[in-house]
């Protein structure tokens, strides 16, 4: 599902998975179920919008053939539970200088949808990064 421009959606994403996410340490985000959403989304914490980054894929993974530290691999059967395991494939990532304060409806997990005003603000901060390169 490619979204128009207006219908940017927001992603709940912990630190500091969020901060290695913009970094551009963190290309694939690690889920138990897939999306259908191919685009932009903007990445949330705790109120808070720190970037934007685009969904580009969805893989399926299997840790038993992926190349891990036994940790890891621990980790991620432990983490899925029985249950596949997804890769959202991410590009472009784009920190903003300064998070951007949002109003999050209580009890959101996953998914956002944005109010207007905080994608006006949203779209603000995106531009004056893309501008100053952060």
């Amino acid at each position: 599902m490619k979204p128009s421009s207006s219908e940017i959606k927001g992603l709940i994403i912990k630190k500091p998975f969020i901060d290695l996410i913009l970094d551009g340490r963190k290309p694939v985000e690690i889920r138990k179920s897939r999306t259908k959403y191919r685009g932009k989304v903007v990445l949330l914490w705790r109120g808070k919008a720190y970037g934007v980054v685009e969904i580009v894929d969805v893989v399926e993974l299997n840790p038993d053939e992926m190349e891990l530290s036994p940790e890891e691999r621990a980790f991620l059967k432990d983490y899925a539970g029985g249950k596949k395991l997804y890769g959202w494939v991410l590009k472009n990532p784009l920190r903003f200088r300064e998070p951007v304060p949002v109003e999050l409806k209580r009890g959101v997990q996953t998914w956002v949808r944005l109010k207007e005003d905080d994608l006006k603000r949203i779209r603000e901060a995106e531009d004056e990064a893309r501008r100053k390169g952060y």
